[in-house]
């Protein structure tokens, strides 16, 4: 749960960028994830990092932590984030990093191991990144197959970028006309890829431990289920 310090941080930053409106609903946020903040206060105690793709809530360490996003557009859905780059181009320096947040992030991105090696590249020696993970089997991807390592690997060796519509047609067969996720029905398909609003790969705690250990990350701990967000997994991992 937030300390003070963290608390008025957030407060005052909240109240400048948002209203009250968004302080209500990040600080009942707050209150219903303990157990995800627990978490990253045993793995990362102190330092510095980053969340990816914050959206309106955070559960970071909110005092040493840079909320970025992709796009500013999403500033209109009262994002917290301050900074903008894409998850594949941060830039800071090599080594500069001691954690690396993100929740629902990585399904979305074309090219996972690319984005992965980046984040790779920001975190210290020690440096540790938590990646929560919607659950295909609690989620809109209950209908789809997991990936396989061999894909991702694919994925980066083809440069896979995000006009391209390698996953749309499953997306399209096996969520959407399924009727799992209404939300994305007006979307056209430029839309969608332009936003990489779909998921294009599914994992569950197993699949993506293994991933980051391919890529030499040493995994510290797996989560099927996470404790204050029921539809997902969580992987801490270790650089």
């Amino acid at each position: 749960m937030l300390g003070l310090s963290d608390r008025y941080n957030l407060l005052r930053a909240l109240m400048r960028k948002h209203g009250a409106k968004a302080l209500v609903k990040q600080f009942r946020y707050a209150y219903v994830r303990p157990d995800s903040r627990k978490l990253i206060q045993k793995h990362s105690p102190r330092g510095r990092g980053i969340e990816i793709g914050v959206g309106a809530q955070t559960i970071a360490p909110f005092k040493r932590t840079i909320l970025s996003d992709a796009f500013r557009s999403h500033t209109k859905d009262r994002s917290l984030a301050t900074e903008f780059f894409q998850a594949h181009e941060i830039p800071y320096a090599n080594n500069s990093m001691d954690f690396i947040l993100s929740e629902h992030v990585l399904e979305h991105v074309p090219n996972p191991i690319r984005v992965l090696k980046e984040w790779q590249r920001v975190l210290k020696p020690g440096g540790v990144v938590y990646l929560f993970m919607p659950h295909p089997k609690r989620t809109f991807d209950r209908n789809r197959a997991l990936t396989p390592l061999e894909h991702l690997l694919e994925d980066e060796r083809n440069d896979v970028n995000p006009s391209e519509d390698v996953h749309y047609e499953e997306w399209m067969n096996l969520v959407i006309h399924a009727d799992f996720a209404p939300h994305y029905e007006g979307l056209s398909k430029e839309e969608c890829l332009k936003t990489s609003s779909l998921h294009r790969h599914v994992w569950n705690e197993k699949t993506l431990a293994q991933l980051l250990e391919h890529l030499s990350f040493t995994v510290l701990y797996t989560e099927e289920k996470v404790r204050d967000r029921g539809d997902s997994f969580v992987v801490i991992a270790r650089k």
